[in-house]
C-alpha cells in the first residue's frame, strides 16, 4: 500500500496505528464483526497512503483552499497581506485568526479547528491536545487520532464509522473518501486515485482470490468520477 523506500516509516507507523486501534476498542468497549474489523483497518492506511504517501504526518500548509482575499478582484490592491488560514476565523469552534493558525491541519488526518482538536482530541486519549496542538503531528498521537476520527458513532452529532462501512459496503469510494476529504459536490475528494488504489492493493493482500472485485471496485470509482465531472461541467 506505501512505497517500498519508505518501508522503516512504515513499518513504525503501522504499529503504531495498530496499537491504537486495539486501545480505542479496549477502551470503550467497542464491539466489531471481523470483517468491520478488517474494513476499517484498510480504510485507515488507505487514507494515510491518500494524505501523506509514506506514513509521514503531514502540518498542512497556506493553500488556496484554507487561505483566500477577503476583497472581491476589482477592490484589491498590490501589496495586500492576505492572513495564512483565514478561511477557517470563525469555522470549527475557531474565534478568529489565531485560533485558524494555531488549530490547522496535522497528522495522518487532517484535525482542524478548536472545536474538533478538543474533541478528537478526548476521543484519543489525548486531553490536552487544544493546549498542545502540535501533538497532534507526533507520529504516535496521529495514529490515535486517525482511529479516534474513523471509529467515532454516534457522539455529538458525529458518525464517521457508520459512514465509512455505508459506503465501503456500497463499493462507493468517492463517499468513502468525502468522510476525510470532505463533501464537495462541485470537485472531487482530494486524493481519489491513491485511495483507491492503495484500498485496493490491501484488499488483494488480505484476500488473494478477490482479484474480480478488485477490478469491480476500481472500475465503479472510475464510472463514479465520469459521472461526477459530467454534472460539474454541465
Amino acid at each position: 500500500m506505501f512505497p517500498k523506500h519508505s518501508h522503516n516509516n512504515v513499518e513504525q507507523g503501522y504499529a503504531h496505528v495498530e496499537s491504537a486501534f486495539n486501545d480505542y476498542l479496549a477502551r470503550t468497549g467497542t464491539k466489531l464483526t471481523e470483517q468491520d474489523r478488517l474494513t476499517l483497518r484498510l480504510y485507515m492506511y488507505a487514507t494515510v497512503a491518500a494524505e501523506t504517501g509514506n506514513f509521514t504526518p503531514a502540518v498542512e500548509q497556506p493553500n488556496r483552499t484554507n487561505t483566500s482575499h477577503p476583497l472581491l478582484p476589482e477592490f484589491r490592491r498590490p501589496g495586500d497581506v492576505v492572513p495564512p488560514f483565514n478561511t477557517y476565523a470563525f469555522r470549527n469552534g475557531n474565534e478568529g485568526i489565531n485560533d485558524a493558525q494555531t488549530y490547522r491541519g496535522r497528522g495522518y488526518v487532517q484535525i482542524t479547528g478548536k472545536k474538533n482538536y478538543a474533541y478528537y482530541g478526548v476521543a484519543a486519549g489525548l486531553h490536552d491536545l487544544p493546549h498542545n496542538p502540535n501533538k497532534a503531528a507526533e507520529p504516535k498521537n496521529a495514529a490515535a487520532l486517525l482511529v479516534a476520527y474513523v471509529m467515532e458513532a454516534e457522539k455529538g452529532g458525529h458518525n464517521n464509522r457508520a459512514r465509512i462501512l455505508n459506503a465501503l459496503n456500497k463499493g462507493d469510494m468517492i463517499a468513502a473518501r468525502e468522510v476525510v476529504n470532505g463533501s464537495n459536490h462541485h470537485h472531487l475528494p482530494n486524493g481519489l486515485d491513491n485511495f483507491v488504489n492503495a484500498y485496493a492493493k490491501g484488499l488483494k493482500t488480505t484476500h488473494p482470490n478477490t482479484d474480480r472485485a478488485v477490478k469491480e471496485l476500481q472500475h465503479k470509482e472510475g464510472t463514479q468520477q465520469a459521472v461526477l465531472k459530467r454534472g460539474t461541467q454541465s
